[in-house]
């Protein structure tokens, strides 16, 4: 009887200080108009997102490399509108993995201004990146300055740069779209490696030159895409 009242009292604790660890997790407000870019170098926390005024931000999100293994950064995108020419509108380093939730409507533009400098609206080449919710997201990468220069995917890798992370759709509604760059996936010059699962919401994506979903122009794909 002893025996099993130590049992019960170590299984409370633990349950409890559980219980704390998670409660540690704070929830974070952030206005890029306002604020500048959010850089994220501690996982584990949710970060709720907007971007204030009229106008397109150029500030960005950046989830750095080197991360703890399997610790989760929970972003939410709510009413969210980046314009950017040299620099992903979000850029998630090696080995993190991102949660990506949607509410309202939100919108990343890369408006490329040279091949030498051509991103991609989201860089997940490296990382874990799954996007859900209810909300909307319209990720574009144009030729604004008629340089021959749209070469990043939507979602995916910048110019000449494998993909070799994982993307995995589970909710929204996603318009991805690019020139010679995937729409999701790799860019023009970088293999398609990596892993892509879509399971639901509202999935359209597109390139002029590439694939919508795989690789970008003048690539290889070797990669997986789940449908």
């Amino acid at each position: 009887m002893k025996h099993k009242k130590y049992i019960a009292i170590a299984l409370t604790a633990l349950l409890t200080f559980g219980s704390a660890q998670t409660a540690l997790a704070a929830v974070i407000y952030y206005d890029l108009s306002t604020k500048g870019d959010l850089k994220i170098s501690s996982p584990g926390d949710k970060y709720v997102v907007t971007s204030s005024g009229k106008n397109p931000t150029n500030c960005t999100i950046i989830v750095e490399e080197g991360v703890e293994d399997g610790v989760v950064t929970h972003i939410v995108l709510n009413g969210v509108n980046i314009e950017t020419t040299n620099e992903n509108g979000i850029k998630i380093g090696s080995n993190a993995n991102v949660v990506l939730e949607l509410d309202g409507t939100n919108s990343i533009t890369i408006n490329t201004e040279s091949y030498d400098t051509a991103k991609a609206g989201i860089n997940v080449a490296n990382g874990k990146l799954t996007i859900k919710g209810d909300g909307s997201l319209d990720v574009k990468v144009i030729n604004g300055y008629t340089s021959d220069g749209a070469d990043g995917a939507a979602i995916g890798s910048d110019e000449d740069e494998d993909f070799t992370g994982t993307i995995i759709i589970e909710g929204g509604t996603i318009n991805a779209s690019s020139e010679y760059g995937a729409g999701i996936g790799s860019s023009y010059y970088g293999e398609m490696n990596g892993s892509i699962s879509i399971s639901g919401g509202t999935v359209t994506a597109s390139s002029d030159y590439g694939a919508g979903i795989g690789s970008g122009n003048d690539s290889e794909m070797s990669g997986t895409i789940t449908i």
